[in-house]
This record gives C-alpha cells, sequence and structure tokens, in this order.
C-alpha cells in the first residue's frame, strides 16, 4: 500500500500522463508498489499500443533520461 505522499505523487503523475496519453495502463511498480519496503522513488511504467507515439507525447512534459 502506498503512503499518502506517495499516492498522492502518483496520481499527480498519473493526471499529467492520461492528458498526453489518454489510453494509457499507468502502473506504479518497484519499491513503492510493495506493501512494507520503503520507497526512496516512484517508478511508472506506462503500456501503450505505439511507444513512439506516447514517447514523442511525453517529451513535452518529461525528459529522457537517456
Amino acid at each position: 500500500m502506498l503512503t499518502p505522499a506517495t499516492a498522492a505523487l502518483a496520481e499527480e503523475h498519473r493526471q499529467r500522463i492520461a492528458v498526453s496519453v489518454p489510453n494509457a495502463s499507468i502502473l506504479v511498480t518497484g519499491s513503492a508498489s510493495v506493501e512494507g519496503l520503503p520507497a526512496n522513488d516512484l517508478d511508472l511504467v506506462i503500456l501503450v499500443s505505439d511507444v513512439r507515439d506516447a514517447a514523442a507525447r511525453l517529451r513535452k512534459d518529461y525528459s529522457p533520461l537517456y
């Protein structure tokens, strides 16, 4: 279960992502998704049918890591 602060952060990003990629399935993964583990970051996985299109849309709000 997510802490209230982590859940709020995840929801904020879900909403931002949903605006850019409306048909995406957005999942919280990593330590934030495991009850009882401390989460020092928030890992989101976004499932889409067209990765290139989604990446282009998301670059407007999120800079690439690599």
